[in-house]
């Protein structure tokens, strides 16, 4: 037994040796990227590390679509920051409360240092490659995951910054087809404007930025997780009466209808989700007539999907106050379907 209690001893200790010499490594990687960010633009020095996949043996893990990009093949280059920042996306990929991590001062400090020294500061912007740039917004999301961290980005003016970049580069993406990262960039500003507009006192910064009409647009992009993370903030948008206002002055009907008849199920779903929130808008329901969307949403009424089928009869309830709609639903051989649906 007195040799077991050793044992046990000896483990324990080195565990928590490990544990402090983590903490510590950790302490003086958040240090040294606090003061990588707090080096203005001027006097920042890109490129600084030179990789070569071709000879150098080294290698450094590329997380999915959100946690970061393609890198093109051969020699490339990047900066000492931009590794520090896809370090330190890694190692709090899995972290919701930085306001409560016992380095909330220095997370608040990189946070800070993140937006004035980068996503506001135009130079930086202008001078950026693009990796660099999408490295920023990867850090920026997750550090947004927490909501406080939500409140410091409007409050240092960042949200009409990240706004004015979603529609450049979205503009870019429409118009000249996919440029390298700007699909990972598209995911990652959908995800923070996402994050923002599903705290209802936040909505209003989204649409005051103007990101909404950018997030409209967007619907009209050919990547699923592009268009899914334009659907969702919409639709958080739109659980409010001011914002579902200022959606439904754009042409955005037209596009919805395309997504319900052509995309895939979770697409239709979400889709349909926004359209009945929208539904409330007399000028969205005449946009569902003047587009022939009726037998576009009598054709989901097969879907064996619940949550689509609840979405797509409450828009048709909506929609059949108008005499007009109510009897091509008619025509249509809705009520037929509708008490199919009924007797199960």
């Amino acid at each position: 037994m007195p040799d077991q209690d050793k044992k046990v001893k000896t483990t324990e200790k080195s565990t928590d040796k490990k544990q402090q010499e983590i903490t510590i490594r950790d302490y003086s990687d958040l240090k040294r990227l606090r003061c990588l960010l707090n080096v203005q633009s001027s006097k920042q020095q890109l490129p600084a590390i030179n990789f070569d996949s071709a000879q150098n043996s080294m290698t450094k893990s590329e997380p999915a679509i959100r946690a970061g990009g393609h890198r093109a093949r051969g020699q490339w280059h990047e900066s000492t920051e931009a590794v520090e920042l896809e370090n330190f996306s890694i190692n709090y990929k899995n972290e919701r409360n930085f306001s409560k991590h016992p380095q909330h001062k220095l997370f608040q400090a990189i946070f800070t240092a993140l937006v004035k020294n980068r996503l506001i500061c135009r130079e930086w912007v202008n001078r950026a490659p693009s990796i660099h740039f999408l490295r920023v917004l990867i850090c920026l999301r997750l550090l947004m995951r927490d909501p406080y961290y939500q409140e410091i980005l409007h409050s240092l003016g960042g949200i009409e910054n990240l706004a004015q970049y979603m529609e450049i580069v979205a503009n870019e993406y429409l118009g000249y087809g996919e440029e390298q990262h700007t699909v990972d960039k598209l995911v990652n500003m959908t995800y923070i404007f996402q994050k923002l507009a599903a705290v209802k006192d936040q909505r209003e910064w989204v649409t005051t930025s103007g990101a909404h009409k950018t997030l409209v647009n967007l619907l009209g992009a050919r990547d699923t997780n592009v268009l899914l993370g334009s659907l969702l903030a919409l639709a958080s948008l739109a659980e409010s009466q001011e914002c579902r206002e200022k959606i439904s002055e754009l042409n955005i009907v037209e596009n919805l209808l395309m997504i319900l008849h052509e995309y895939d199920l979770l697409s239709k779903r979400l889709t349909a989700e926004l359209l009945r929130l929208l539904c409330a808008e007399p000028q969205v329901k005449e946009q569902v007539k003047l587009y022939e969307g009726i037998p576009v949403l009598l054709s989901l009424l097969h879907s064996d999907h619940l949550k689509l089928l609840w979405s797509v009869v409450w828009i048709l309830v909506q929609v059949c106050e108008d005499p007009e709609t109510s009897v091509e639903i008619r025509i249509w051989g809705g009520i037929t379907q509708l008490l199919h649906i009924l007797r199960g």
